[in-house]
C-alpha cells in the first residue's frame, strides 16, 4: 500500500463479467470453442475450495462508467484465437 499523495493518484479496478462461472461452465465453452473434447474428472470440492468467487463491475460502473461486452463464450472464443496464432 502507498501512503500519502501517492495513493491518492492511482484506482485499482477490479473488471469482470460480474456473474460468476464454474468450472464446468468455463469447460464446456472452452469445448464448444476450441471444438475439442478436454480432459477433465468431476471430483467433490477438496477442504478449503472456495464456493464462488466473481468480480463485481460497480466500481468500474460507477467511475469509468464501463460495462461488460462480453460473456465467457466470447471469452474463451477470444483465448482459443489467440491460442491458435502462437
Amino acid at each position: 500500500l502507498v501512503a500519502g499523495k501517492e495513493a491518492d493518484r492511482f484506482e485499482v479496478f477490479n473488471l469482470g463479467t460480474g456473474r460468476g462461472s464454474t468450472v464446468l461452465e468455463v469447460i464446456q465453452s472452452f469445448e464448444k470453442s476450441s471444438g475439442q473434447k478436454l480432459n477433465y474428472v468431476l471430483a467433490p470440492r477438496r477442504p478449503g475450495d472456495v464456493e464462488a468467487v466473481y468480480a463485481s463491475t460497480d466500481k468500474a460502473r460507477d467511475i469509468l462508467g464501463w460495462q461488460p461486452r462480453y460473456d465467457l463464450d466470447d471469452m474463451t472464443r477470444s483465448a482459443w484465437a489467440w491460442q491458435e496464432r502462437l
